[in-house]
């Protein structure tokens, strides 16, 4: 027989010896078949070359190898085909430079079945995922493996972590129930059919919306919140909107490059849903069902060299999450976000592009908006829980984007890019978010300064909280003018007065120490007409049902009745004794009896509320004789058994101290008259002393330049000239767009 006898060189016998030659500790020739194994008359079969660095088991790969082809086997042609038209280089040009251009999308793959009871309607399912249980109290997360959907893009030259990067953020949001009471499978639902989930088709088992609604919910999208976190330019995003509406389904295989646009224009119409007047049950199924969707394109987004586009998907992903019932999960997505927008160094004024006029650069100020979205947003997590800001304000360099137009913005190098000069005065649609943010930023140092390890000392003067007190009346002053009377949306003087009492509350935590040196005067009408205002925008239908929003009114009338049970009736002033009390906890308990039907995590807090609510009385008249030292017994076995749920829930260290000393100890019949008189006296001395001196972080923007004892009494804006330079720089001090109000608000993001 011949043989083609293959002689390997010098340096490579040893690594070409055969198997049966090394099995057997002997020489071999190295050619094939080898002299040995000719002569055995077996088989000879050669060896892979020995490489020191190879740590992974030559038949466990091949095995692997192997089940892999089996799994593929099982995928359809059609996903086969995508995933390998999907193995192209993604192009390096800007996604803000090329937001008009009309390319084509390929078809999503069938999205996952959303994580809804199975009572509730849903899109279509899917059974490529495996779900991944998680204990987290009132939700659990279902995990798609971020590799089998379709049309992924190649990860080559990328961190090994991207798809499970990319898979937990595909999940943060996707809880396994949105809140509503579970149903027996065999009950009938009755249906409840919304405008939008109507036009609802399941062709493919992947929701599609009509051009009617999808129009719609961008709109919705646009005028509800892109006014407050202005982070999509409205022409970019409109560029993108349209170039998706004329694809067609028969040509997204060869646009496999495009599909990061889908992932925004699903996400937008999956929070506009949220948004609706009316949110039906079927409204948030097929937001689930947009959303899980959506999560098909995330990677996409992620293989963008734009870091800036990779903080607007956060972005859209906080803004979904802000509506699940899981308060780890929304401090989890928050956190990630403003840490990306810190590796991406967004917040840093030397990593910008370095331009001749950078209030017109579309670049610049669209990085500058997507940062500063991201920061209202963390403040507005800080302040719901209580816990501290991801970022410090210190270590923030960036200006504030600038009071311009979408339409004024323009790529740099453009023939409209040539140097113009901004005019302060006038009132462009971004006005509201640099309103929004400037109460942010006095929140935000509230909160940092609270969260500090010498609070304490720092709290033993009133000098930092009449600062703050200064600060925030100014900002309400210059709102005042231009609110709304007749109208019932966020142009009102009811919604910019709400915002004003959550910042007082904020300040004014109250303890059995301080609640009679003033803080109960504070908290009980701040508590009065948050609930009663946050009531009647909820029966207007212009609240958002946010679960933070949820939380804000938890602990509004917590601190209401914390107020009534630490102050002795001796010393309850007139701002306890108004007849506005019983409506004000008649509208908040009434407020989460609604929410709850939303959310079944709620109900726990709603049922804590009321039993409290029972407990404490108003006015400190009781119908028993003697009045009770403490609440009952049952009421207090209820709701310490439900402390952990609750715990978990609110995470608000202030809400829960508060909720534990009206379970456990006695009504503060009595204080000290002497004490009360050392208090009192202590107080008034504070509040006319003089405010020269403040025991706040010498890094404190507000306090850089001395105020004058006369702050309290007549506000100047001119004693916080460095906040100022923030927002106000670029306004005239009494010029009235400063005073623009609109939307802002707390109950809605």
């Amino acid at each position: 027989m011949e043989r083609n006898k293959v002689t390997p060189s010098r340096k490579g016998l040893k690594a070409l010896a055969c198997r049966r030659c090394r099995s057997r500790k002997q020489k071999c020739t190295g050619s094939r078949p080898c002299d040995s194994c000719t002569a055995a008359n077996t088989e000879c079969i050669s060896s892979e070359p020995v490489r020191r660095k190879a740590r992974v088991c030559t038949e466990y790969t091949r095995a692997l190898e192997e089940r892999i082809v089996d799994l593929e086997s099982q995928i359809p042609d059609k996903r086969s085909e995508n995933l390998s038209a999907s193995r192209q280089t993604p192009t390096q040009e800007s996604p803000h430079q090329r937001g008009n251009e009309a390319d084509h999308v390929p078809q999503a793959s069938p999205a996952p079945k959303p994580p809804y009871p199975r009572s509730m309607p849903h899109v279509g399912a899917s059974s490529d995922s495996a779900p991944l249980r998680c204990s987290a109290p009132g939700a659990s997360l279902a995990l798609p493996f971020p590799r089998v959907v379709e049309g992924l893009p190649d990860t080559h030259g990328q961190c090994g972590h991207s798809s499970l990067l990319i898979g937990i953020l595909a999940t943060l949001t996707g809880t396994e129930t949105s809140g509503f009471p579970q149903k027996q499978s065999g009950g009938p639902i009755a249906p409840i059919f919304s405008q939008f989930t109507q036009q609802v088709s399941q062709v493919d088992h992947v929701p599609r919306l009509s051009n009617e609604a999808s129009d719609r919910l961008v709109q919705i999208y646009l005028e509800r919140v892109n006014p407050r976190y202005p982070f999509l330019h409205l022409a970019t995003f409109i560029g993108w909107y349209e170039s998706w509406k004329s694809r067609s389904q028969m040509d997204r295989a060869s646009h496999q490059q495009s599909l990061w646009k889908d992932y925004f224009v699903t996400m937008v119409h999956a929070v506009a849903l949220l948004l609706t007047p009316r949110v039906s049950v079927d409204d948030i199924a097929t937001s689930q069902s947009l959303y899980n969707t959506a999560m098909q394109y995330i990677a996409h987004v992620f293989a963008q060299p734009d870091s800036v586009l990779h903080a607007q998907a956060y972005l859209l992903l906080t803004l979904h999450a802000l509506h699940s019932p899981c308060s780890q999960m929304i401090v989890t997505i928050v956190s990630a976000m403003m840490r990306y927008c810190v590796m991406a160094q967004l917040h840093l004024a030397e990593s910008e592009l370095q331009v001749p006029n950078p209030a017109f650069s579309l670049e610049v100020q669209t990085r500058r908006r997507v940062f500063w979205s991201a920061y209202a947003l963390d403040r507005f997590i800080s302040w719901i829980y209580h816990i501290p800001n991801n970022i410090n304000d210190e270590h923030i360099s960036v200006e504030l984007f600038s009071n311009v137009g979408d339409a004024d913005l323009h790529h740099e190098g453009s023939e409209d890019s040539r140097i113009r000069i901004e005019t302060p005065s006038q009132k462009t649609h971004v006005s509201p978010a640099l309103h929004l943010f400037r109460c942010r930023r006095i929140q935000s140092r509230i909160v940092s300064t609270m969260m500090r390890s010498d609070f304490k000392e720092i709290d033993a003067s009133t000098t930092w909280r009449e600062h703050m007190l200064g600060e925030l009346d100014s900002w309400r002053s210059q709102l005042r003018l231009l609110s709304d009377v007749a109208s019932k949306s966020y142009t009102s003087d009811r919604w910019v007065g709400m915002a004003y009492n959550y910042t007082i509350l904020l300040l004014h935590q109250p303890t059995k120490a301080n609640v009679c040196n003033g803080f109960g005067d504070r908290s009980v009408p701040a508590c009065v007409q948050i609930a009663i205002t946050f009531r009647t925008f909820q029966k207007d239908q212009q609240t958002a049902q946010l679960w933070p929003g949820l939380l804000s009114q938890v602990a509004v009338g917590i601190t209401l009745l914390y107020c009534f049970w630490a102050t002795p009736p001796q010393y309850q002033t007139i701002a306890y004794r108004t007849r506005e009390v019983p409506d004000a906890l008649r509208a908040c308990s009434t407020a989460l009896a609604i929410l709850a039907e939303r959310w079944v995590q709620a109900e726990p807090l709603r049922d804590v509320f009321d039993v409290l609510a029972k407990e404490v009385p108003l006015y400190g008249t009781t119908e028993e004789d003697p009045p009770p030292r403490r609440i009952s017994a049952e009421s207090a076995f209820y709701i310490q058994s439900q402390m952990p749920l609750l715990t978990s829930i609110i995470m608000h260290r202030g809400v829960l101290r508060m909720i534990r000393e009206m379970i456990t100890e006695d009504f503060p019949r009595s204080l000290n008259e002497e004490f009360h008189r050392q208090l009192r006296a202590s107080h008034d001395q504070t509040m006319l002393g003089s405010l020269g001196s403040h025991i706040c972080s010498e890094e404190c923007p507000f306090f850089r330049e001395p105020a004058h004892p006369g702050l309290m009494a007549g506000v100047d804006a001119q004693a916080f000239p460095l906040l100022e330079n923030g927002i106000g720089g670029a306004y005239g001090v009494d010029d009235e767009t400063l005073m623009f109000p609109f939307l802002f608000g707390s109950a809605e993001f």
